[in-house]
């Protein structure tokens, strides 16, 4: 659910629900607060109300124990009427899509793409209620600002599932570096795009990579649940997002 901060700031939105077992989009609103999620709590707690949507997603709730992926596709909408009007475009597209289809071979993206464009949750609550990331724990910060811009190529076009995303973002993340012993003090590796941070692992142990003079950590991805996720992911690493400047050195420390 998004903050009431969050709630108060987004304005009219247009949003996507997608099967995380396909990465299908399967439905597409407009809405303002926290109407993207209302569709899956109906789902679950009004078992007498049936349509395909409602149904899919307790399919998905069935076999995945988890709600359908969101995507944010406009957002910051002054008025009712322009998101009407966003989100007809977007319905009307879909409805063209067929399977198999591949990517569209735009060379620009749409208006504002960039800044009111597709995002998911994470990135929404980055720029309406972000926080600092603020820990004891010793952690080692990893900025993957060039991987990580790859593989949203990657995710935009459909080329990868969010399990593929996941992965390449720990491979990412893991090697290869070049760092002192000072990288046995820190439990934590966190990764790091653009100064928020994306994802982070528990360090079991540092080995020399395949390229010489650089080290790689085998690690965990920490439990979404977890108190150590909730600390360190979607936090805010740079003082100032507006004003980003990537670190000369990827590698920082917090706490070792």
């Amino acid at each position: 659910m998004f903050s009431t901060a969050v709630c108060e700031q987004i304005k009219y939105y247009i949003y996507c629900l997608v099967d995380p077992r396909d990465n299908n989009i399967f439905y597409v609103g407009k809405g303002m607060g926290n109407r993207v999620f209302h569709h899956a709590r109906c789902a679950l707690t009004e078992p007498a109300q049936t349509s395909d949507k409602l149904d899919l997603i307790r399919e998905i709730y069935s076999e995945c124990q988890t709600p359908p992926n969101y995507y944010i596709l406009r957002h910051g909408i002054e008025d009712e009427l322009s998101a009407l009007q966003y989100e007809a475009t977007a319905i009307d597209l879909l409805s063209l899509v067929k399977p198999g289809q591949k990517p569209l071979t735009n060379i620009q993206s749409g208006t504002y793409s960039s800044t009111k464009g597709l995002m998911d949750l994470a990135e929404i609550k980055r720029i309406y209620a972000p926080e600092e990331l603020k820990t004891a724990l010793p952690v080692m910060l990893i900025t993957i600002n060039r991987e990580y811009d790859r593989l949203k190529k990657q995710i935009k076009a459909g080329e990868i599932s969010d399990t593929e995303r996941d992965n390449e973002i720990y491979k990412r993340t893991r090697a290869a570096w070049k760092t002192g012993i000072r990288r046995n003090q820190a439990k934590y590796a966190v990764a790091v795009y653009r100064g928020w941070s994306v994802a982070a692992y528990r360090i079991h142990h540092w080995m020399p990579s395949e390229i010489k003079g650089r080290w790689a950590f085998d690690g965990t991805a920490l439990p979404n649940d977890s108190a150590e996720y909730q600390e360190l992911v979607h936090k805010i690493t740079y003082p100032s997002i507006e004003n980003y400047k990537a670190p000369q050195n990827p590698i920082q420390y917090l706490n070792c």
